[in-house]
């Protein structure tokens, strides 16, 4: 296993002696220390006018061109641009990763002075690992399924270190102990798959840097990881960065996320650089329309919907006239056959059983009670584990619930046969996350869209071509160009569309969209939310949304459920819930979105003062978020969160008086309570703790018309919601 790749999670609670610095190895300033020191007025990478072509057998494909980059010492470099702008081809070449049919057909890459063009396999292996490392977007891919992580680690250390026996092991605990992941001693012992997608990624962080690296290159690393989880891995290798002293290269399709980060920008499309600076310049004035219509696919977390008003008073009238959410419950007017609710889930449990020798069951749903009105969108919103998607496949009983009832139009889909389920499934359809990997690969489109209806007899074949050309043009694609091809043939964009046709195939009165464009890029994803939108309104169809970016919810849902844990515990009008949260978790969600941040200080220097947004700098920039000490079970050693006051006012929207501080003190230390373990209560660490908060559930309970929160501390919270949101603060 070479040490290219690095990857990291959830990190739970941590002591205040594990979370210290003075308790932690100093792995990071020992592996500074043994690496040679640039000069700091010259550039650590400089690429010029590279160019990678792919040969093939119809000839060469440019993949890059004339591209001209450079990274000084301690800089954040991000490049940003959509899939298929050159942005990973460029980053892989730099490491020597271009293998044919890929070649640098022309340009230099030079490192610390040294030509990386040409060299010889053995001759990178001197580089790779010990000089660049390299954390790529998919751990699992990464990993060795079949080796435990602390033997990984210990491999990248034999190749490039003197380190034998047993203090390879105990240098494989310290770096999975920098990454801050839980129990360290334990977690090198396990195998990938015992820990979750962020966990796989804090090991592939500490695979990276190993060898203490001059430069860490991170290829989309947090693409598939909810909010809360990217942010934490993003603020961990800017901690770790700060610690090793390295320069970062951030690889990424988020123009937002890389607005809180880099110190220069470089704008890809198409393989060639269309612009570059300074990233508050460019931000703030860009000069390219390929970069302004980058900012402008960014969902503005900040601001309503434009129908916000309308939507929050129907919401409202529909909360007073039936609540909705009581856990476990009826609701109290006993009005639970509604003539405008099309779904009602109530009390829905899922259990899953172990195997192997230990056994015993996980307990994935837990009392989940919702409605579904006709022709609204509600989002069901949280993050990985939290049970959204099991919602989603136990409604359609993709596996049946082990609980409660799901009554879809006056029918309880779990007492249903399974040829009567059969029949009422073709009223609920289903939009997956990777069209990839549920279309299938070796069929044309015509035949994927026309499945449905020749499985459940629908016309003549010449009357499913017709619908299949109607549901093509419907989603937006060319039936002459598209029913042709095969998904491979597609971008993301279209393939996704193709997904949605099919859906709509047969006539759906509900939708249920599941993490549908939580994998493509910010431009296609806000074209596919439109299509969403102008189909509800065209064919008046209900959406059950599930996602875990709240920016996409703001967007397109009329009402949101927050999901923790496998239970409910908020349920509003969408922009009460994103306005003013009623409970700490949804509030700790809203602060972990990354939002643009136009004003970055320039990159000063290589010295540790002068990178832009640096922990060490109590300036910090704009882009640096205020985290918890210690004591509030941080994951390192910070300075005091008041000395962060201006940066969070506009970076993080925490705002910079007193009262300000502490809630960004409680927003930073929510966040890290929220990476605790599964089935571990919400509340041990939470700021508005109640005693009875240790073991016991807390009841629905409405803070405003059609608006509940499940909280034993609501006396607290309601007083916070009476103060703005980090998103009102920045608006």
């Amino acid at each position: 296993m070479s040490a290219l790749h690095a990857s990291g999670g959830p990190v739970g609670p941590r002591s205040p002696e594990a979370g210290s610095a003075a308790a932690r190895p100093a792995v990071g300033a020992r592996a500074a220390e043994a690496r040679p020191v640039p000069h700091p007025d010259e550039p650590l990478l400089r690429v010029e006018d590279l160019r990678v072509v792919f040969d093939g057998p119809r000839g060469s494909v440019t993949a890059v061109d004339s591209v001209s980059l450079t990274v000084r010492p301690r800089e954040t470099v991000a490049v940003v641009g959509e899939s298929g702008s050159g942005k990973s081809v460029t980053a892989r070449t730099v490491l020597g990763l271009s293998t044919p049919p890929g070649r640098v057909a022309a340009g230099a890459i030079t490192f610390d002075g040294r030509s990386l063009v040409g060299l010889r396999e053995e001759e990178w292996r001197s580089v790779r690992g010990s000089r660049i490392s390299m954390v790529f977007q998919d751990p699992m891919r990464s990993l060795n399924p079949t080796m435990k992580v602390g033997k990984q680690i210990e491999e990248a250390l034999r190749l490039h270190t003197d380190l034998e026996g047993e203090a390879l092991h105990r240098r494989a605990v310290e770096l999975l102990d920098a990454v801050r992941l839980t129990d360290p001693a334990r977690r090198v012992d396990e195998y990938p798959h015992q820990l979750s997608g962020g966990m796989r990624q804090r090991v592939m962080i500490a695979l990276a840097l190993s060898c203490g690296p001059g430069l860490l290159i991170a290829d989309e690393p947090t693409t598939a990881l909810d909010v809360t989880t990217q942010k934490q891995i993003l603020d961990l290798v800017r901690d770790l960065q700060d610690e090793f002293g390295m320069a970062l290269m951030l690889i990424t399709h988020d123009i937002a996320l890389a607005s809180n980060y880099a110190d220069t920008l470089y704008v890809m499309h198409a393989g060639r650089v269309v612009e570059s600076g300074p990233a508050a310049r460019v931000l703030s004035d860009p000069q390219e329309a390929y970069t302004r219509g980058l900012l402008d696919s960014v969902l503005d977390m900040d601001a309503p919907r434009p129908d916000a008003a309308g939507a929050a008073a129907a919401a409202e009238a529909g909360g007073a006239r039936q609540p909705y959410g009581a856990s476990g419950t009826a609701s109290p007017t006993g009005n639970d056959a509604a003539p405008d609710v099309l779904l009602s889930v109530r009390g829905l449990e899922q259990e899953f059983r172990l195997s192997g020798p230990a056994g015993g069951t996980v307990r994935a749903l837990d009392g989940v009670s919702f409605d579904v009105r006709r022709g609204e969108t509600l989002s069901i919103v949280g993050e990985s584990g939290s049970g959204k998607s099991t919602t989603a496949r136990a409604i359609l009983r993709a596996p049946a619930p082990t609980g409660g009832s799901v009554v879809f139009e006056g029918t309880d889909l779990t007492e249903l046969s399974r040829e009567r389920l059969r029949q009422v499934r073709t009223d609920m359809q289903m939009v997956f996350q990777d069209p990839f990997s549920s279309l299938n690969p070796g069929w044309k489109v015509r035949d994927i869209i026309a499945e449905p209806l020749r499985v459940n007899g629908v016309g003549t074949a010449r009357e499913r071509a017709r619908r299949v050309e109607e549901l093509l043009s419907l989603v937006g694609l060319d039936p002459a160009t598209f029913a042709q091809r095969t998904p491979r043939q597609m971008s993301g964009g279209q393939a996704q569309r193709v997904g949605i046709a099919r859906a709509l195939a047969l006539d759906p009165k509900l939708l249920i969209c599941d993490e549908s464009v939580s994998s493509l890029d910010v431009t296609i994803q806000a074209q596919v939310l439109e299509l969403f939108a102008r189909l509800g309104r065209e064919l008046g169809l209900t959406y059950l949304f599930i996602a875990h970016d709240l920016a996409v919810v703001r967007r397109i849902s009329d009402r949101v459920g927050v999901m923790f844990r496998g239970r409910l515990v908020e349920l509003g009008p969408a922009e009460a819930v994103c306005s003013a949260p009623a409970h700490p978790y949804t509030r700790a969600l809203l602060e972990a979105v990354p939002r643009v941040v136009r004003d970055r200080p320039e990159f000063g220097g290589a010295g540790p003062e002068g990178r832009a947004g640096s922990r060490s700098d109590p300036a910090g920039g704009a882009g640096s978020h205020p985290a918890p000490s210690p004591a509030e079970g941080g994951g390192g050693a910070h300075p005091d969160p008041a000395a962060h006051g201006a940066a969070g006012e506009a970076g993080s929207g925490l705002g910079g008086g007193p009262q300000e501080r502490v809630r960004g003190t409680a927003a930073a230390a929510l966040r890290e309570l929220l990476v605790r373990e599964a089935g571990e209560p919400l509340g041990a660490d939470c700021v508005y703790a109640a005693p009875e908060c240790a073991g016991e559930h807390p009841p629905m309970h409405e803070v405003a018309p059609g608006h509940y929160a499940a909280c034993h501390s609501q006396a607290a919270l309601d007083a916070q919601r009476a103060e703005p949101t980090g998103a009102e603060e920045n608006r």
